[in-house]
């Protein structure tokens, strides 16, 4: 070769390389932008060889049909977005990616159908965002090992089913499964032991809901509110820690919860149509609020034994609660314990071990009364601590002048509101003069060997006493003081068949001193 053809040689080589550098390099350096079908079929042209992606990939466009020239792509180092195509249908295009190491974010793209490639990805990114994806049906997959910190499934209206992230082990993030209007079963983060937030809202076909089997922690909200078909829920037995709960949910039972010890705000369960059963939070020690309201159907509360400190207790309208289990730790109240409306809970006995609170209210809802006849498990109340007494539609309710109302009510600062209840408890007055005509301080060391017989009594009553006492009088008074029955003599029964049900105190002078004794009238 003379150097004439040396020189025409080396021209021609460097053209070539020339001619490489810009049009055949490896990968283009920087975030790689598809606006239209065209770009991403000139894609592979370009960049034949091309298979990392130092930057994000953007694929926006309503005309995208297809994803098939972008096949040789492996991984991308950053971010992968796909977002507000109209004819794209599947990202079988991507078949060949095998890792993204941003967010993957898939939004608003109108009739993708299938996502298969892209949850077969390793994500090391931080976010995962499906969001808006009309015809999208179903998400399955992500499980190859990763921590994520968000996760925002949202707004799909014709997906169907979930089953996806089983292998991410911890979340720092959120997780949000949200307005998704045909979602019917779940099933996820069955690894995962921690999270930031846990919200299933407003799936209104939702039925089938399972996972979180190993989930520890959810340091903020937990969340769900998904009214519409009935629907089960996991129990959520390992968790131990929460920030707040809370359900309004067409399920039938929540059963579960047993480790749980500390909810750092509230739990309420508000509004379940179909709640028929509350079966856990027993290990629950800590926890700031508790409101179960409007669970008409709700018929056995069998949960939080193991409180002791609360700042409110709400309960209220749950109208065939039969089986009450609960509160059997319960010490303080330090503002608002509100019963309503337990209209076949014939005891509070419940509260007994109850020694302080800011405001007892006992009331009704919907017209629907209590039926319980008595407030002595409230009898080891603080009175200095108590400030508020409210107690209304309560109609057996006719005996109130215990003694920690008694001293309540003699309180200057003393708050206190009484309306239909039986006679004896329907005013500060008629309890006052209750508590007057009962002094237990005063009472002589043979009061307990005198019996009314039967007590409470619908008709008639005997007195039983020793043979070492003798009466000289009796007198029946009224709650209010007044003077309805009298004599001089107990060998007949004493009729009381016309008195109205309520609470009654027989006064009896003896050879031994005067001693008085409740009658409680029941017709």
């Amino acid at each position: 070769m003379n150097i004439k053809e040396i020189r025409l040689a080396t021209i021609i080589i460097i053209i070539v390389l020339k001619l490489y550098n810009v049009n055949g390099q490896d990968c283009p350096p920087d975030d790689i932008i598809f606006f239209n079908q065209e770009s991403i079929d000139d894609y592979v042209q370009n960049y034949p060889d091309c298979k990392i992606i130092e930057g994000l990939i953007w694929i926006s466009g309503n005309k995208i049909t297809n994803l098939d020239f972008l096949s040789q792509i492996e991984i991308i180092k950053s971010d992968f977005i796909l977002e507000d195509t109209e004819t794209l249908l599947n990202t079988s295009g991507l078949s060949s990616l095998q890792e993204v190491h941003g967010s993957i974010e898939i939004r608003g793209n109108r009739n993708l159908v299938d996502i298969d490639e892209i949850s077969s990805l390793l994500v090391h990114g931080t976010q995962i965002f499906i969001t808006g994806n009309e015809n999208l049906k179903l998400i399955n997959g992500f499980n190859n090992k990763q921590n994520q910190n968000t996760i925002w499934i949202r707004e799909n209206q014709s997906l169907d089913s979930i089953n996806a992230f089983h292998s991410i082990e911890s979340m720092s993030g959120s997780i949000k499964i949200e307005m998704n209007d045909s979602l019917k079963y779940i099933n996820l983060l069955s690894d995962v032991d921690s999270c930031n937030s846990l919200a299933i809202n407003f799936n209104r076909e939702l039925n089938e809901f399972n996972g979180f089997n190993n989930l520890k922690i959810i340091e903020s909200g937990f969340s769900i509110l998904n009214e519409g078909q009935k629907m089960s829920i996991p129990s959520f037995n390992f968790l131990e820690e929460c920030g707040d709960i809370q359900i309004n949910f067409s399920g039938e039972e929540i059963v579960g919860f047993t480790n749980l010890n500390f909810v750092h705000n509230d739990i309420s369960i508000n509004f379940c149509d179909s709640l028929k059963i509350i079966d856990g939070f027993n290990s629950l020690q800590s926890v700031r609020n508790i409101n179960v309201t409007g669970s008409q159907k709700l018929h056995t509360m069998n949960a939080f034994q193991s409180v002791v400190v609360v700042d409110a207790i709400i309960l209220q309208t749950m109208f065939n609660l039969e089986n009450f289990n609960a509160f059997h730790s319960l010490e303080e109240v330090q503002s608002d314990l509100l019963i309503s409306s337990f209209n076949k809970i014939e005891e509070l006995t419940d509260f007994s071990n109850l020694k302080k609170v800011k405001k007892l209210l006992i009331s009704s809802s919907s017209g629907i009364a209590n039926i319980f006849d008595n407030l002595t498990p409230f009898e080891n109340i603080d009175v200095d601590f108590l400030e508020e007494v409210g107690i209304w539609t309560s109609p057996n309710l006719s005996i109130c002048s215990i003694d920690f109302m008694c001293e309540f009510l003699n309180k200057p600062d003393a708050i206190y509101s009484f309306a239909s209840n039986a006679p004896g408890c329907n005013s500060a007055e008629e309890i006052l003069a209750a508590c007057d005509m009962v002094s237990t301080s005063d009472e002589p060391s043979f009061a307990d060997n005198i019996h009314i017989i039967p007590n409470p009594v619908s008709d008639q009553l005997l007195v039983d006493l020793p043979k070492d006492l003798e009466v000289s009088a009796w007198n029946i008074y009224s709650s209010q003081g007044s003077s309805l029955l009298r004599g001089n003599e107990l060998s007949k029964p004493i009729d009381v068949s016309l008195f109205e049900h309520g609470i009654y105190f027989l006064n009896l002078e003896l050879n031994r001193g005067n001693l008085v004794k409740k009658v409680i009238v029941s017709n």
